[in-house]
């Protein structure tokens, strides 16, 4: 794509909504380092073909196009190359730079439990890739504080290049050069205690195709297994027969298949409390990170994935990884089962739900996939919908929350009543190729907050 370069002045200063919170950090590595470099391609979505989404009012500033690219500056301020974080934004990273605090009584855990957001929407914006910058295509998204914003450059009707600017506001947002550690800390570290207390948690990234949903999500739980594992050691916990267990399991095309099981096909049961079930999904008591690391490394080589006309190796299936915190009376031995049975005689106090949802393209951008993968894509989309309705409902507080609309939405039922906590990572492209996309996505997110700006 050819860059555009003309000259012009800035805009005025954006209008910024009481009662926002900030949660920006910043590190050297993250996307950048040499383990996780990939080569992202760029996304395409587009869920404004669907009904239900309409475009929201986000902060627009019109202004013509600057010479330079929309690189977000970078100031080291230090020599460990970090930005300089001052006020509340040096209190949280304080905060979560030390490991999570040990309760020491059941009251102290349900006060903190409280305190923890039942909604949270996080933004995450990934660099540049090779195939990017090959193009030489700008970089149009800048990120400030708890704000995003997206430079999209446009052509006036006498052919006048100018850039109209859309401002959202989020619980936080986090720039490119974020760790995965940091990522944990502002998502779901604090929720982590509230585990012990029946709260039901969901963690889920969303974003167009390529734009490092995949990448972001895989590092989380591992992370939350091993605070989990500590904690269950701690004396609070240690005598009430707490047990770690994981189970993996994915949802392609419709229907549920175990992803720790040779693929498979689960059936899912609603019973009279209209607790859903899933039946024969194996459950695997874990006790250390190495074998939950060594289960998801297993699950991922089963899960489904496959060449779009956005991505050569898209997932097309939800993948939806558990770990359930579960209380056990004294059974004897010989009655225990290796196979992950033993699960069953349990009782569950609280479980969290990474999910991995599958990548999304728009109808325009399939034309070259085969009828298949069309029909892949069309099920996803509606998967998606249905999710978003969900969350909406719950943070509304509504009476009736829609869960029949998708298999996915069906599985989480217990996430999203009663006690539950929701962790939304919105994962956008930065490239001027993929800027309707990333708009989409973006408007997506703010449907889940109530941070709609005003349009000026």
């Amino acid at each position: 794509m050819r860059n555009l370069n003309f000259s012009g002045e800035s805009g005025p200063e954006p209008y910024t909504p009481a009662g926002q919170s900030s949660a920006g950090v910043a590190g050297l590595d993250g996307f950048y380092s040499a383990e996780f470099r990939g080569d992202f391609g760029a996304g395409l979505l587009d869920l404004h073909s669907m009904d239900d989404t309409e475009l929201l009012s986000e902060h627009v500033i019109s202004e013509p196009f600057e010479p330079s690219p929309f690189m977000p500056g970078f100031s080291k301020g230090g020599e460990d190359g970090f930005d300089v974080i001052t006020g509340r934004e040096q209190n949280e990273q304080a905060d979560t730079d030390a490991s999570i605090p040990v309760p020491t009584s059941e009251k102290e855990s349900s006060t903190r439990e409280t305190n923890v957001a039942k909604i949270k929407v996080v933004v995450r914006k990934r660099p540049l890739n090779k195939k990017e910058i090959a193009r030489k295509e700008d970089d149009i998204v800048t990120v400030d504080e708890n704000s995003i914003t997206v430079h999209e450059p446009k052509l006036k009707v006498d052919l006048t290049a100018y850039v109209e600017k859309h401002e959202f506001y989020f619980d936080a947002v986090l720039d490119e050069h974020v760790t995965n550690d940091e990522v944990y800390q502002v998502t779901m570290e604090p929720i982590i205690p509230t585990i012990f207390q029946r709260t039901k948690a969901t963690c889920f990234a969303y974003g167009q195709t390529g734009s490092g949903k995949t990448f972001t999500m895989q590092p989380l739980p591992l992370r939350a297994s091993e605070d989990l594992v500590r904690l269950l050691h701690q004396p609070v916990y240690q005598n009430q027969r707490f047990k770690l267990w994981l189970s993996y399991f994915e949802i392609y095309g419709g229907k549920l298949f175990d992803l720790l099981s040779d693929r498979k096909k689960l059936c899912m049961r609603e019973d009279g409390r209209q607790q859903v079930c899933i039946v024969g999904l194996q459950e695997f008591e874990v006790s250390d990170v190495q074998i939950v690391k060594e289960y998801i490394e297993r699950g991922n080589a089963a899960r489904s994935t496959g060449s779009t006309g956005a991505n050569e190796e898209s997932s097309r299936s939800h993948a939806i990884l558990q770990l359930a915190i579960k209380k056990h009376s004294e059974v004897k031995d010989s009655k225990r089962n290796n196979d992950g049975n033993d699960s069953k005689s349990g009782k569950v106090v609280g479980k969290i739900s990474f999910i991995d949802l599958a990548g999304s393209e728009r109808g325009a951008d399939t034309t070259d996939n085969d009828r298949q993968t069309r029909i892949e894509g069309a099920e996803i989309n509606k998967s998606l919908l249905a999710l978003k309705e969900c969350i909406r409902a719950l943070d509304n507080d509504q009476i009736h929350i829609p869960f029949r609309g998708s298999k996915l939405t069906e599985v989480l039922r217990d996430s999203f009543v009663g006690n539950s906590r929701t962790v939304m990572i919105s994962c956008v492209s930065p490239n001027a190729g993929s800027c309707e996309h990333t708009l989409n996505t973006l408007r997506y997110a703010d449907r889940f907050v109530h941070s709609y700006l005003r349009f000026t």
